[in-house]
């Protein structure tokens, strides 16, 4: 009976969700749907803590007040879990980069102490012996430590028995200029993160090429990622002695020129920007980089990046440098063993000004980071013709306008976060129809009109919409993806009629409190 009243120590709070412990007010049950290791605050605006007499908020809201003191203590909400796995944003608990440590080619389980599944309420065991209850079934899953990258038999060998012998190096002795068959030599970079050895070594093949393998701690990555090293008979990449020697300084220009044309169009010449990169690569690049370079668009378009957000006042970064763009930004800028940029991770780095539209000219990549930064203008719908992007990042900076429709014909879009900008308009209804979303957060936007139907999100884990002009009604549209599918995350503005959202206590207060008012006066 008592559970379901407002709290007498300050007539708003329902003290179920004070004591969500004696009132089994608790997370129901779950199947495994994702990481604990995500690098985002849990949505606690449920999750109370009573710092006075008749005052409560949000755990990771308090957890930012003293963040050194409080991140290592156990959350009050259930006295078990760690505050800093809760707030992984806040608490700066995220998984950090580190050196290669494991092959997964050697006939042991990984060490998955930290890549833990979640298989009930406050109830997690590491993914191998998570394996090993129902290995038939499960080692031909994919592990949700890593957002269903990896396969849970490449990670747990033993217990998947998916052994293999004892790999040598199987390039021919004649330095033929290919890398090795890595797919199954995967290096540990983070935790929970995989790569093969020769995409490893492309995003700083100037360091790494020279290190042994941690495969065998005996062959020299060169050796076995000749292509990605340049470790050839012949050079790799035309030299100047090609092309370049038959060309005057003229000719080189107005060819450089035609091909760039092809990217910018007239804002090659008219942008500021476009233009001081194009100066660059004619005059400043101490690479004199030639008309029929394989690299000459994906350099011009790292740099226009560069000069278009205010590159000299990054807070680090070794752009601009002699060397392949690949090294231009160690871990930041990734590339594959191809060397095509795969990731652009550059939030938090003091970009300023706005995102330019040549992006779409790096169609290997798969990750796009610029959250937390001071970009302004609009997102450019040509971000829509990246074909393998799987992760888009442009929240906390001061972008406006409408979300380009062309976002949701990226067929791998896994992560769209938008949240804490300026932009208006309707969300586009085809958002509804793009499957791969898993990781939806547009909170704290100007956004008006209604949510579009969901209900063919059946991957969707987390819809956060909370803080905009929203209207409309999603029991229907969205709701049952709570009971049937993995959606555990869902919050909409108030103005929204949704029963099953995670704040909707927290509306009904306020519409209880707005009547009161009302009859009041």
């Amino acid at each position: 009976e008592r559970c379901e009243q407002a709290c007498p120590c300050d007539e708003y709070n329902f003290v179920k969700n004070l004591c969500k412990r004696t009132c089994d007010n608790c997370v129901p049950t779950m199947a495994p749907t994702q990481s604990p290791n995500l690098c985002v605050d849990v949505d606690d605006s449920d999750v109370l803590i009573t710092v006075s007499e008749g005052t409560f908020v949000p755990v990771c809201e308090w957890a930012a007040e003293n963040p050194s003191e409080r991140c290592e203590q156990t959350c009050p909400c259930d006295d078990f879990n760690f505050i800093k796995d809760i707030c992984r944003e806040t608490c700066n608990n995220c998984v950090p980069t580190m050196a290669p440590t494991q092959t997964t080619n050697e006939c042991v389980d990984i060490d998955d102490s930290n890549n833990l599944i979640t298989i009930g309420e406050d109830t997690f065991i590491p993914i191998c012996e998570w394996a090993a209850e129902n290995p038939s079934e499960r080692c031909d899953e994919k592990c949700p430590c890593d957002g269903f990258k990896t396969f849970v038999k490449d990670l747990c060998r033993e217990t998947c028995n998916n052994c293999a012998p004892t790999m040598s190096p199987t390039i021919s002795p004649e330095k033929e200029c290919v890398d090795s068959n890595d797919i199954d030599t995967l290096i540990t970079v983070a935790e929970g993160i995989f790569l093969p050895v020769c995409e490893w070594a492309a995003e700083n093949p100037y360091e790494r090429c020279e290190q042994e393998c941690p495969c065998d701690n005996h062959t020299p990555v060169k050796d076995l990622c000749r292509y990605t090293c340049n470790n050839c008979k012949e050079p790799l990449v035309p030299t100047n002695g090609g092309l370049c020697a038959r060309l005057t300084p003229i000719e080189r220009l107005k060819k450089i020129n035609d091909v760039l044309l092809g990217v910018s169009g007239y804002h090659l010449l008219a942008d500021n920007a476009r233009n001081s990169a194009f100066q660059w690569l004619l005059e400043g690049d101490c690479g004199n980089i030639c008309p029929d370079d394989p690299f000459l668009v994906q350099r011009y378009v790292l740099a226009v990046l560069y000069f278009s957000t205010s590159g000299e006042n990054w807070k680090t970064s070794d752009f601009l440098s002699c060397s392949h763009e690949c090294g231009w930004f160690p871990g930041r800028i990734q590339c594959n063993n191809r060397k095509e940029v795969t990731k652009i991770l550059l939030d938090g780095n003091n970009l300023v000004g706005e995102i330019p539209f040549e992006l779409q000219e790096l169609q290997s990549l798969e990750e796009l980071n610029l959250r937390g930064n001071m970009l302004r203008g609009s997102i450019p719908g040509t971000i829509g013709n990246l074909p393998l992007l799987q992760v888009l990042d442009f929240s906390k900076n001061d972008l406006e306008g409408s979300i380009p429709a062309s976002l949701f014909s990226l067929k791998n879009l896994s992560a769209l976060q938008l949240y804490s900008n300026r932009l208006d308009g309707k969300i586009p209804s085809q958002m509804g129809d793009l499957r791969s979303l898993s990781n939806v957060q547009l909170y704290k936007n100007e956004l008006v009109g209604k949510i579009p139907n969901l209900m063919n999100l059946h991957n969707l884990v987390i819809f956060s919409v909370h803080g905009n002009n929203l209207v409309g009604n999603i029991n229907l549209s969205v709701c049952p993806l709570r009971t049937n599918w993995k959606l555990a995350m869902l919050t909409a503005p108030c103005t929204v009629t949704c029963s099953c959202c995670n704040n909707s206590h927290m509306c009904k207060k306020k519409r209880r409190k707005k009547n009161a008012f009302k009859n009041s006066s």
